[in-house]
């Protein structure tokens, strides 16, 4: 274990953590993909639930598990993997770093299967609202940005997108 955070119920990761555990059986041998891996506490929370893994980070560096590597992508540019690659992709408090966001979302919607899932935490703000307007307000370009209906991009094929920071589940 390289972060005990997860264990400690003021964390989203321990959230992350019992979500992941309680769907371990739709996790085992699926295509999983971390970004921002940071630290890798939730690299090692998918392997134990036996997900195929590959984490993702610009600092790999900071990558503390030893049994597998982190590679270095900047995940606005590109994940280097090819269409269609992943059942699911995990993004916990990182998405909010990303100077954009809509480029983001596309490269995630690549990278993910058909009826692939994306786990996407940010932190808590004050309001719903709030929430979600924050991937647009970095946008370069607020036209880039998705639509509430979440339509634009191709987010009919992300089904799940999972809020642990205040228990919305949208």
């Amino acid at each position: 274990m390289i972060d005990s955070h997860i264990y400690n119920p003021k964390s989203q990761k321990y959230y992350v953590r019992k979500y992941f555990e309680g769907i371990k059986d739709q996790l085992k041998g699926r295509k999983v993909i971390d970004i921002p891996a940071g630290n890798g506490a939730t690299t090692e929370i998918l392997l134990g639930a036996g997900a195929d893994v590959e984490a993702f980070d610009l600092f790999p560096e900071y990558f503390m598990l030893k049994e597998m590597e982190c590679k270095r992508a900047d995940i606005t540019e590109s994940i280097p993997l090819p269409n269609g690659y992943a059942d699911w992709v995990t993004c916990q408090e990182g998405i909010e770093h990303f100077s954009d966001q809509a480029r983001t979302f596309r490269e995630i919607n690549r990278v993910l299967k058909k009826h692939g899932r994306l786990l996407l935490t940010t932190p808590s703000y004050s309001n719903l609202s709030a929430k979600l307007s924050y991937p647009c307000s970095r946008a370069r370009q607020i036209n880039r940005c998705p639509r509430m209906k979440l339509t634009i991009y191709g987010w009919p094929t992300i089904r799940e997108v999972r809020r642990f920071t205040t228990g919305i589940f949208l």
